[in-house]
């Protein structure tokens, strides 16, 4: 999968700054940074919101790693 095939699936470009948006509706909001920090957050229970920033070119890195191993396991 190429670039624009992710974004077109799986990006989210969007203007919405969701720290802002959950402070005005009173909803917790965290930065993580570490799966350890996710962790905690998820663990903190209730409703929230957690940001994650990822590096998009990994991600498609990612997203073809899986698509070949399931590729691979059809056809076995």
């Amino acid at each position: 999968m190429d670039g624009a095939q992710f974004e077109q699936l799986f990006g989210t470009p969007h203007s919405a700054d969701f720290e802002s948006l959950a402070k005005t509706h009173g909803i917790p909001f965290a930065w993580v940074t570490t799966a350890d920090g996710l962790r905690r957050e998820l663990g903190n229970g209730g409703t929230s919101i957690i940001g994650v920033r990822t590096d998009r070119k990994l991600n498609v890195d990612h997203h073809n790693s899986l698509y070949s191993a399931v590729a691979e396991a059809l056809t076995k």
